[in-house]
C-alpha cells in the first residue's frame, strides 16, 4: 500500500511550512498549559521554539508566548 500522498511533490520550504505549523498548534497547547503547570510546559514550550524552521513561525512563536491565551477572548469581548 502507497503512502497517502508524494512528499517528493512539496518544496522544502512547503514542507518546512507544514512542519511548523504542527509545532505552532502543540505550542499553543502547551502555552495554555502554562498557565496550569508552569514547569513542564516551559521545557515543552522552549523544545518547540527550537523546532521552528521559518522566521515568520519564529515571530509568530514569540508572540504566543507573550500573550496570555485569554487576551483575545478579553480583547474580543471590550475588557480589555
Amino acid at each position: 500500500m502507497g503512502e497517502l500522498f508524494d512528499s517528493n511533490a512539496y518544496s522544502d520550504r512547503e514542507r518546512s511550512i507544514v512542519a511548523d505549523a504542527d509545532t505552532l498548534d502543540a505550542l499553543l497547547f502547551i502555552r495554555e498549559e502554562m498557565d496550569v503547570t508552569s514547569e513542564l510546559a516551559q521545557r515543552w514550550c522552549d523544545y518547540l521554539i527550537q523546532r521552528l524552521r521559518t522566521e515568520p513561525a519564529r515571530r509568530l512563536a514569540d508572540e504566543i508566548v507573550l500573550t496570555s491565551p485569554s487576551d483575545w477572548w478579553l480583547e474580543a469581548l471590550g475588557e480589555q
